[in-house]
């Protein structure tokens, strides 16, 4: 369900309705490098970070990082302090802040009728720093910068994080034929 692409490599992670699988092969022949195995339940999104890759444990409600040196898993985020189960897509890594789609949990119709949250997660100093409803009418599927990589300021001072804003795309009117991607418009952040 995701790709991504580091150093030639290309990056496929492998939802598969349970254990999650992500298997990494040389871009330009794209034989088989590397497979992790059973790296998360459920799993979406690749955001590289230090010596591995972010991900999210979208059912769990964990932020999730894969060390590639280790091979090791570690459960950085759970939002079960919201008292309720959620579903997670979405993820996007600016200056060691990590930004999540927080959906409500529930079957995909169930979904599309209630509007979701971004969360900004600290990861250099471990915390939650906020959470903000946003009008969707169902899930975050995607964040993304806004005007590319070079848009965004790269600064982190005092723990205040200064960019000119994200994106956020979801999904609108899905339905088991088709879905329509919408652009939710700029978020500002500072």
């Amino acid at each position: 369900n995701t790709i991504a692409i580091k150093d030639n490599l290309l990056y496929t992670l492998f939802h598969n309705k349970g254990q999650s699988d992500i298997v990494v092969f040389e871009l330009s022949t794209f034989n088989k490098i590397q497979t992790y195995s059973k790296v998360g339940i459920k799993c979406h999104n690749i955001c590289f970070h230090n010596n591995g890759f972010l991900f999210l444990e979208s059912e769990e409600g964990y932020l999730s990082y894969f060390n590639e040196n280790t091979k090791t898993v570690e459960r950085i985020f759970c939002f079960d302090f919201l008292n309720k189960k959620v579903f997670l897509k979405g993820l996007l890594v600016v200056n060691n802040c990590a930004f999540i789609g927080v959906n409500e949990w529930g079957s995909r119709e169930f979904r599309s009728k209630y509007d979701s949250s971004m969360a900004c997660y600290d990861m250099r100093n471990g915390r939650l720093l906020w959470m903000q409803k946003i009008i969707t009418n169902g899930i975050i599927n995607s964040i993304t910068y806004l005007k590319g990589h070079n848009y965004v300021e790269n600064t982190f001072d005092m723990n205040k994080f200064t960019s000119p804003g994200i994106n956020c795309n979801f999904i609108e009117n899905k339905s088991s034929s088709s879905e329509t991607i919408v652009h939710l418009g700029f978020i500002p952040v500072s």
